[in-house]
């Protein structure tokens, strides 16, 4: 398993997680987690206070999101995958984690309806799915905004490659990208930086993303709903897929489809 671990640290997209991945290399160790966790500077912590522990599921009564909230107890199964990247996101990404643990608290407490409702399945998506992208350049994200995908990738991909960086954030996608499949797509918040955070450190653009992302979810307004978080095509992102190194993977729409006629609102 060690080994599994180590290899995903190497593997295109995974660099926002692979000193962890390098370090930890089980993914049933929930004490080497723990210890990840103090080590931390600053450490992980709940919007309300208290110190982020990965714990053993159990059959507290408490629903999930108000035991992280409230006791900083983030269920996690030992040798689950899935589990173990959104322990790797509280690491790395702790003020958006904390941000969006404290939305869906927030939010059930005002719900009077049943149902998740939309900010929250926005939260949600973002948490399971999300993807942040960097650029210096804002004609690059004009279009991708337009799902332009063979002028972004192809047409001004030297560009995107100097230009641009893709943050993965989604626990959900990071396991996915182990066998990462057709069609496999994020759902990404875009965040405009002068160029040289994009010549920066992954620890230094991880740490904006980090607290632009957190204070997007502390207001509340900026993905009211999951449209508001615009799909990324994960294997069309130069370098990661050897099969993009031609224009025609761009150009089936399965994959890279074009625009609906219904605008999607994307920040």
């Amino acid at each position: 398993m060690a080994s599994v671990v180590a290899e995903l640290a190497e593997r295109p997209l995974f660099g926002p997680l692979a000193s962890l991945l390098r370090d930890l290399q089980d993914v049933a160790d929930l004490d080497h987690l723990n210890a990840r966790a103090r080590a931390c500077e600053p450490r992980p912590c709940a919007a309300c206070g208290p110190p982020i522990r990965f714990v053993e599921p159990d059959e507290a009564p408490t629903a999930y999101e108000h035991r992280v909230h409230t006791l900083g107890e983030v269920m996690t199964r030992p040798g689950n995958w899935h589990d173990f990247f959104n322990a790797l996101v509280w690491l790395r990404f702790p003020r958006t984690k904390a941000a969006l643990n404290a939305l869906h608290v927030d939010e059930m407490a005002r719900q009077c309806s049943p149902g998740r409702g939309p900010l929250r399945d926005a939260a949600t998506q973002f948490d399971e799915s999300g993807v942040v992208i960097l650029s210096a350049d804002p004609s690059l994200f004009a279009l991708l905004r337009a799902h332009c995908w063979v002028e972004l990738f192809w047409e001004r991909r030297a560009d995107v490659i100097r230009q641009m960086r893709f943050i993965v954030f989604g626990h959900g996608v990071y396991d996915a990208l182990r066998a990462p499949f057709h069609g496999l797509c994020g759902r990404s918040a875009l965040v405009d930086v002068e160029p040289e955070l994009i010549a920066a450190s992954v620890d230094i653009q991880i740490q904006h993303a980090d607290a632009v992302l957190a204070r997007r979810f502390d207001e509340r307004t900026w993905y009211p709903k999951p449209k508001c978080l615009l799909p990324l095509p994960l294997l069309g992102i130069p370098g990661v897929d050897p099969r993009n190194e031609a224009r025609a993977y761009y150009e089936d729409t399965r994959q890279f489809r074009p625009l609906p006629q219904v605008g999607r609102i994307a920040r």
